[in-house]
């Protein structure tokens, strides 16, 4: 099993709204994920993100909302003899706490290649 953590921080200057309010509006991110190798090119995955983010008021200031996900999860690769590595996957991301009853889906593509050649094993 592998395991990874991510942390992360935006602030941007002068944010407005649509109404012309304006605010620096800063956000920060924390996550955690768990890798299993089930199989030989199949991935079983559970991660997690905590998110932090200002937006800014009709009236002016900042307004601070958190959300929390869980996302199960899988991918798997398939391999090419040019070495090209295609990699899809398919998590649920399921809202916890700030972020009760909320579910999607999320699908994401990895195109990995070599950077020198290979011998196509």
């Amino acid at each position: 099993m592998d395991g990874h953590l991510n942390a992360g921080a935006t602030f941007i200057p002068d944010a407005k709204e649509a109404s012309g309010a304006e605010a620096d509006l800063s956000g920060y991110n924390l996550g955690a994920g768990f890798i299993l190798n089930a199989a030989k090119n199949f991935d079983l995955m559970l991660e997690s993100v905590w998110l932090s983010n200002e937006s800014v008021r009709e009236n002016g200031g900042a307004e601070r909302s958190d959300a929390f996900f869980i996302s199960p999860g899988f991918r798997f690769a398939v391999n090419s003899k040019s070495g090209l590595q295609i990699v899809p996957g398919f998590a649920v991301p399921i809202g916890l706490g700030p972020s009760d009853n909320e579910v999607g889906m999320f699908f994401y593509l990895s195109l990995e290649h070599p950077f020198k050649k290979t011998d196509g094993k």
